[in-house]
């Protein structure tokens, strides 16, 4: 099991790899109609990663970071999907 200064950490981590990924597409591929969908998704991910260090409490078990795993996991995905969903299609 590993401790909660690494559970946060490798949260914090995540979230920053998926911002900066949405920031750099933004840049790149955004028209003004999508703009405001990647600063949504932005958003989304902040408060992923908020709600994800919150959950690492101070009685923290080992099916606590089943449970927080399994959200996290399912969370991050839905956040890709929107991300994917803004991407261009291939031509």
């Amino acid at each position: 099991m590993a401790n909660k200064r690494q559970l946060k950490k490798a949260i914090q981590r995540a979230c920053g790899e998926m911002a900066g990924e949405c920031i750099m597409a933004q840049d790149l591929l955004s028209t003004d109609e999508n703009h405001d969908k990647w600063n949504e998704i932005i958003i989304d991910i902040a408060m992923l990663q908020a709600q994800g260090v919150k959950r690492v409490g101070n009685k923290f078990t080992k099916a606590d970071e089943k449970a927080l795993t399994e959200w996290f996991r399912e969370e991050a995905n839905n956040i890709v999907g929107k991300m994917n969903a803004l991407l261009p299609k291939k031509q």
